[in-house]
């Protein structure tokens, strides 16, 4: 329990001469008062990291994030969505990227570099 502090009040921010009550309300609301700050911190700790991966977006960057289902999704090789695959999926490929990359130079008049990307400046 609290203890006496001056002029007959308790230290927690009770009076010595409150109910049980009263008590009771004061300890939900501390606690109600802590929930909201750890909400706040969270907040600003999910806000923060959706403006690093925005500025990693404007830079042009590649960059990953973990999925909701737990795959992992590559951001910036398109413009509006991620390549999303499992952990296995993105090991085969790449332990099969150098067949990928031979392949590419051997098909390179037959396929297309694709849309250039946009730089930061646009």
């Amino acid at each position: 329990m609290a203890q006496k502090g001056t002029a007959g009040t308790m230290t927690a921010g009770v009076t010595a001469g409150a109910t049980d009550a009263q008590r009771i309300a004061h300890l939900e609301a501390q606690l109600a008062f802590q929930a909201q700050r750890a909400e706040a911190e969270t907040a600003r700790a999910d806000a923060a990291e959706a403006a690093a991966l925005a500025a990693a977006a404007k830079a042009n960057r590649l960059y990953c994030k973990v999925a909701d289902k737990g795959g992992i999704s590559v951001f910036g090789l398109n413009a509006r969505f991620p390549v999303t695959l499992y952990r296995n999926q993105w090991q085969r490929i790449a332990e099969y990227m150098p067949t990928i990359l031979q392949f590419g130079v051997d098909n390179s008049d037959l396929l297309s570099a694709g849309k250039p990307a946009k730089t930061a400046a646009e």
